[in-house]
């Protein structure tokens, strides 16, 4: 008689185990139906495309591609999973300063101005003052013809702009469109929200920088030949 022997991985997440071979949480999620109906459900049953190696939260993507802010709350939650209260605070206020600027859309009819900007990836939710801010357009740029743009790949170098880490962000946002995406919603954050100063830095010259008080920035060319080019983040 054959013994058939079934080898089960099991890893440790931050908050319950999961068992890679069976697809499913060995315990029940501890954030209970926030994360579904199925408690045991791990990564929307979709082990063959998602991983989740930190037991991160993440809402239904339907949401995250309709609802304006969407992306910021489940950053938001993820922090306040981990207990970094001050970053699930700036992610927060990023859900509620997006959802304001996209009822300003609708009320404003500037999406029509904001159509270039569409064009690039961004859906909208920026602002017809940031939509005409050539400094985030010239950030939106490709990187060197790659399908990271120029602030994608800035968020590759400060994954923790958006509360994540160089380990962890490709296990996160497993695609270039979705850095893209989470870069230009961190950066017109930062631009809409934060103080502008011209300042003088021996690496680069003269730059101008919007950072919001106490926490992250962006930095661009202030003048010379690469006026207006974008530099990438600053961390508070």
């Amino acid at each position: 008689m054959k013994t058939c022997r079934i080898l089960i991985l099991t890893i440790v997440l931050v908050s319950m185990f999961t068992s890679i071979s069976m697809a499913r949480y060995l315990t029940p999620d501890p954030i209970g139906l926030a994360g579904g109906i199925n408690p045991y459900v791990y990564v929307e049953n979709d082990p063959i495309n998602s991983v989740d190696p930190l037991g991160l939260y993440r809402s239904n993507p339907f949401l995250r591609g309709a609802v304006p802010g969407q992306v910021f709350f489940d950053y938001g939650m993820t922090s306040m999973e981990n207990g970094n209260f001050g970053m699930a605070s700036f992610y927060f206020s990023g859900m509620v300063g997006e959802q304001i600027l996209f009822a300003l859309t609708l009320g404003q009819g500037v999406a029509a101005r904001g159509a270039s900007v569409c064009e690039m990836g961004v859906a909208g939710e920026v602002s017809s003052g940031l939509a005409g801010n050539s400094l985030i357009g010239n950030a939106l740029q490709p990187f060197k013809g790659q399908p990271l743009t120029m602030v994608g790949r800035a968020l590759t170098k400060h994954p923790e702009v958006v509360g994540l880490t160089k380990e962890t962000l490709r296990q996160s946002l497993s695609t270039d469109p979705l850095i893209n995406d989470a870069a230009t919603k961190a950066l017109s954050q930062i631009v809409g929200n934060g103080v502008r100063t011209t300042l003088t830095i021996p690496r680069y010259g003269s730059v101008v920088q919007y950072q919001l008080p106490g926490g992250f920035g962006a930095r661009w060319y202030g003048a010379g030949e690469r006026a207006g080019e974008f530099i990438g983040f600053i961390n508070p």
